[in-house]
């Protein structure tokens, strides 16, 4: 039905925080940008705010391999990431949900993998399609 599923302890905590680390980098370096959804309420003077917005690192960014820890992105998390779309598409009867274009242009184990940073804290997102 499309809903987000949180599984508690699903990744073990010295990979969250390496993946934190390589998020706090990445965005103090400069590489996450605003969200496309960002600016809140309906106002058409409505300003992007740091304290209430967020920034994302986008897919084109996460995909480099010249920027923050790309191997931690692409092969640690990525496998782990491909290792779950693989056993929900046999689990859930689904084989496309394993197959095609989607799983490889977007890089290893995503259809779309982003870390997105709420206000003045960095929080990792990780979001699969």
């Amino acid at each position: 039905k499309g809903r987000i599923a949180v599984v508690p302890n699903f990744l073990p905590q010295d990979l969250v925080s390496d993946l934190r680390s390589d998020a706090i980098d990445l965005y103090r370096s400069g590489q996450f940008s605003a969200d496309a959804l960002a600016a809140y309420g309906t106002e058409t003077s409505a300003k992007f705010d740091p304290a209430k917005d967020r920034t994302v690192l986008k897919l084109n960014q996460w995909k480099r391999d010249d920027i923050g820890n790309a191997k931690l992105r692409h092969e640690t998390f990525g496998n782990i990431m491909a290792r779950l779309r693989t056993e929900l598409s046999v689990a859930l009867n689904r084989p496309k949900l394993d197959s095609g274009k989607s799983v490889s242009m977007y890089g290893v184990g995503s259809t779309e993998i982003s870390y997105t940073r709420f206000g003045p804290v960095c929080i990792c997102h990780y979001v699969t399609g």
